[in-house]
Formats: C-alpha cells, sequence, structure tokens
C-alpha cells in the first residue's frame, strides 16, 4: 500500500513475531515489563521462570507474580477477610517493588506502576525507556 510510517503500538502486539518482521523496523510499542528489564527481582525472577519452562516469561507471568505477592501482603496486614478490608489496605500498603517494578494503589481504585517503551530493532525489542503507568487522568 506504499505506507511509509514507523508504527507504534500498546501491549497486545507479539513483539517475538512482530520484532523479526521487516515493516516493524523502528517500530515502538509499550509494555508493562520486558525480560530485560535490569532490575534485581526482575533479573532473578526470569532466570528462576527460564530454568522451570525452559522458555522467556511473558508479561502476563511477571505480572500475575507481583499481583499475588500484594494481595498476600494485604492479606496477611488485616483483621478481618472481606473485600472492603482488602481493598483499604492496597490503599495503604504503600508502593510494593516487584518484579516489573514499583506498584502503588491509590485511591482511585487504580494502581501506579513502572512500564518500558520499547523499540524494534534488528530483530529484538530493546527497552528505550522506562515510565509511570496510572490510571489518573
Amino acid at each position: 500500500m506504499g505506507i511509509d510510517a514507523i508504527f507504534v503500538g500498546g501491549e497486545a502486539w507479539d513483539r517475538e513475531k512482530f520484532a523479526v518482521m521487516p515493516q516493524f523496523e523502528g517500530a515502538y510499542m509499550m509494555a508493562t515489563w520486558s525480560p530485560d528489564v535490569q532490575g534485581e527481582r526482575s533479573r532473578a525472577f526470569v532466570e528462576e521462570y527460564v530454568s522451570r519452562f525452559d522458555s522467556r516469561p511473558e508479561d502476563g507471568a511477571a505480572l500475575t507474580c507481583d499481583a499475588l505477592q500484594i494481595l498476600f501482603r494485604a492479606i496477611k496486614n488485616v483483621e478481618k477477610l472481606d473485600a472492603e478490608s482488602i481493598r483499604d489496605e492496597l490503599y495503604d500498603l504503600g508502593p510494593y517493588h516487584g518484579v516489573t517494578g514499583a506498584i502503588d494503589f491509590i485511591h482511585s481504585g487504580g494502581p501506579e506502576k513502572a512500564g518500558v517503551i520499547l523499540r524494534f530493532e534488528n530483530g529484538r525489542t530493546m527497552i528505550i525507556r522506562p515510565i509511570l503507568l496510572t490510571q489518573e487522568n
């Protein structure tokens, strides 16, 4: 069709598939996490995941790990095990520093968390910059 543009997309993109397609060379995407994040917890998670499953983890695995750790921490701190008490404790926990970076629940109900902007270069995704993801407007 003659389109000569740099594509920009979100985390729904299949980065393994698109990274090797010439049409996506130089394209950007936003993601909640990347296995290439250099933090200590991220590296340890990737190493453990690869040793158990013989493949690199996707965002969902890392996000699930963090979500469960946050939930367990909140449940451990509540006196009454009900949805309202757990929700209130999530707000009061403060930032959780996990596999995907810092996550902090704000009183609108949404989390603020770290994310990354990736660029497709030479058949790989490269981290361009960290970003803060929030549901606050």
